[in-house]
């Protein structure tokens, strides 16, 4: 997909059909479907902010004759799905539907990744995946195709038994100030660790203290 702007999702179909040269009924019979279904995903002012949208099935055949490499295909796919579910979800929660999700993992994370994973044997890579419930994602990401979480590769660190701040230190998941902290003090406890080890149970009960320390700072202020 290099070479494609970040654009809305009318505008990307037409890129695509344009890219591969073909007008939209020659699309429209490469997909399936009729000339005038290519019309009205391209025309966005036809459809409306709240009107008719492409369905999943039309944009997975369209990654899929619009690509070469099962990679691209994934790729592709993604990238489709998310701009589609960025018209139908409320405006609210539409800015945490960002593309950004499918650029590639820093390569020093990678590397590292990769190394422990035993340079990505199918099997490990498969198994580790599994438990981290990550639906076949993990094998993508290791070729550069996609990202995973903060939480993700938490649990990631977690499955490869290595260190969990130094996977988020790779991962570009630290701010400036620990980043030093755990350049400094290498040997130091590792908290990050701690705090992914904690159960649910725990966590709710430290949010709940937590919130009753700000309450009663709350309203000690009030009272002065």
């Amino acid at each position: 997909m290099d070479g494609f702007e970040e654009v809305g999702l009318s505008k990307l179909v037409r890129q695509l059909r344009e890219a591969q040269g073909w007008t939209p009924t020659q699309m429209a019979i490469h997909v399936g479907c009729a000339q005038s279904h290519i019309w009205q995903i391209e025309n966005e002012k036809s459809r409306g902010p709240r009107g008719w949208v492409p369905s999943e099935e039309f944009l997975r055949k369209l990654s899929v004759v619009c690509t070469t490499s099962p990679e691209g295909e994934v790729l592709l796919r993604q990238r489709l799905l998310l701009l589609r579910a960025r018209e139908v979800v409320p405006v609210e929660v539409r800015g945490y539907l960002s593309s950004s999700v499918l650029l590639s993992m820093p390569e020093v994370f990678l590397i590292r990744l990769q190394k422990d994973l035993g340079r990505g044997a199918a099997a490990v890579v498969a198994r580790v995946d599994g438990s981290c419930r990550l639906e076949g994602r993990l094998r993508f990401v290791l070729q550069g195709f996609g990202q995973l979480t903060a939480f993700e590769v938490v649990l990631v660190a977690n499955a490869v038994k290595q260190s969990v701040d130094q996977y988020l230190l790779a991962a570009g998941y630290l701010s400036d100030g620990m980043k030093m902290l755990l350049q400094e003090y290498e040997g130091c406890v590792n908290l990050l660790e701690v705090v992914a080890g904690i159960s649910p149970t725990t966590r709710r009960e430290l949010e709940d203290f937590r919130t009753r320390m700000v309450t009663m700072g709350q309203k000690k202020q009030s009272v002065r």
